[in-house]
Parts: C-alpha cells; structure tokens; sequence
C-alpha cells in the first residue's frame, strides 16, 4: 500500500486522541497536565476527547473542556464500543502531523509526551512507551500480561515489542495507511507493529490508576484473544499438535490394551478427556469462522451521536 501523494512530512502539529470510560475521577486532573504539556511545546495542537459510552459524568466534564478550549474536541458515542474502536474513531478525526495515543487514567504521564515528540523530530515514526514495571496491578493481571506477551513474541510473525501499549506517538503517514485497515476486530499494539516503518521505545514505570476502573478480566481476555488470533497462527497449530500427540498416544493405549486385556476404566477417561480436547479444537475453529462471519458484514467499528468543536 502505498502512501496517500497529500501526506507532507511536517512535523510541527500534534493531536492527542484519549479514549473515556466512566473516568470522572482523573478528567479534571488529567486535562489540566495535558494542556500544560502541550502549551510548553509551542505546538499547534489538538485535544480528541472520544467518550465510550460512560455512565457516570464523564461526558459531561469533557463537554466542559470543549467549550473551555475550542482546540479540544469530543466524540460521544452511540454506546460502548471499546477501546480499540474508541481509539480508531479519534484516528478517523485527528487532522495534525502527529498523533498521540494515551489512556485517562493517568497511568500514561503526559510527561513523556515530550520524550515523545524529542525522537519524533528526529527522524522516528513511531515512539512508543515501555512499562518497565506496573505499579499497583494484581497479581493475575500481570501474571496474565506476561503469559500474553511471551505468547504473542514466540509465535508472532512479526516483532510486536512486549509490555508495551497504546500509549505512543505517531506519525500522520502511518496514521493514514492504519485507516485503510478496516478490520472488524482490532488489536491496535499489533497494527502499528504490522505496518513497520522506523520505532522507537521509551521505557519507565507505569504509575497506579488515579481513579476510576481497570478492565475487567473478561475484557482483557478478549483483547488477548484478539491479538494471538490476529498475529499468531498458534490456536491453529496447538490443535495440530494436540491432534499428533493424542493419535500417538491412542495407538501407544490400544496395544497395551491388546497385550494386557485390562483398563477399560482408563480407556473410557480418556476416550472423555479425548472428546473434550476435540470440542475446544471445534470452539477455536468457530472462533475464527465467527471473525469471518464479522468481517463480510462489514458493520462500522463505532456509531457517533454526539460530536463538538470538530
């Protein structure tokens, strides 16, 4: 693919696109770190407020926000769309030379914007931030993350780069090719390492939330599932693997059965245990034919039903 003949290499403007879930919490305390980072940079810049369907005053702060500053603009959402979907949906409206992506919570300092832009100016695409260490998580979120991570580098056939986020800075002309990937199930972390193009990491520790509500385990889940489907062929060759384990083993059981005449009892278990490892073979096919079945239906990733300052 190649890039758009309108796409200049200026880079002297920055929009920030911050996805929002019921964070009424931090927003106050957020926006004002943000803005102060962003003045000190004597930068055109822009704010994109993209409110996913939150339930508490979250909409209402960031309608305050636009009609503070006409350079900070919001996008409510028809309903909760997630935060891959949220995060498309700023890109789809960020108009500057570079784009930073980060969380409300606070757990991405704006700070290391200007880390950010300093590699930028150089030369850098994409600048993205390292946890080096997740302060204040539990201890099944990042027992989680590092199976994940070591899952989706051994097996990826790309190098997506561990512990790392959303939270980056990128280039417009790697914005502009990311639009023209319409996939129903995103997993952005993997996108930007799919497109290439010059990167760079930044690592520091990720402080704790300052309010609001992690992801769940559900959530969380299902964005893992996202990235090892889209990036990986591994749910594909565990089943193979399974399958050449278990066909040895059968036929290991069933001449033993033959010399010895006995263990009808562990035959049946593992006739049982058998049966169970072909459904979850079955479940993991379904999964992929049900992406499919998404993606011919070709449904918009978000729906907007508010929109200010844009």
């Amino acid at each position: 693919m190649l890039l758009p003949s309108n796409i200049k290499n200026k880079r002297n403007s920055l929009s920030v696109v911050i996805p929002v879930y019921n964070e009424e919490k931090v927003l106050e305390v957020l926006h004002q770190e943000l803005i102060k980072v962003l003045e000190s940079l004597n930068m055109e810049y822009e704010v994109i407020y993209v409110d996913d369907g939150s339930t508490d005053s979250s909409y209402l702060i960031l309608k305050k926000f636009a009609h503070e500053n006409r350079r900070v603009k919001v996008i409510k959402l028809a309903r909760n769309f997630g935060q891959q979907a949220a995060v498309s949906c700023g890109l789809d409206y960020s108009k500057n030379d570079g784009v930073i992506i980060m969380d409300a919570d606070l757990q991405d300092s704006p700070n290391l914007i200007k880390d950010f832009v300093s590699y930028w100016q150089k030369g850098y695409d994409i600048v993205y931030h390292i946890r080096k260490k997740r302060l204040g998580e539990p201890f099944w979120k990042v027992l989680g993350m590092k199976i994940f991570y070591f899952l989706l580098t051994r097996f990826s056939n790309i190098n997506i780069p561990p512990n790392v986020g959303l939270f980056r800075l990128v280039d417009r002309k790697v914005i502009s090719i990311l639009k023209n990937l319409q996939e129903e199930k995103k997993f952005l972390p993997g996108l930007f390492a799919y497109v290439g193009f010059s990167q760079i990491g930044i690592e520091s520790e990720r402080p704790e939330r300052k309010g609001g509500k992690s992801k769940s385990f559900f959530k969380l889940a299902s964005l893992a599932i996202d990235g090892l489907i889209n990036f990986t062929t591994l749910p594909v060759r565990l089943i193979q693997l399974s399958s050449l384990f278990f066909i040895i083993l059968t036929f290991i059981l069933f001449i033993l059965f033959l010399i010895n005449k006995k263990g009808i009892v562990l035959i049946f278990t593992l006739s049982s245990f058998f049966l169970s490892i072909l459904f979850i073979a079955l479940s993991i096919v379904g999964e992929y034919l049900l992406r499919i079945h998404f993606e011919l239906k070709r449904r918009p990733q978000y729906i907007i039903e508010e929109i200010h300052n844009i």
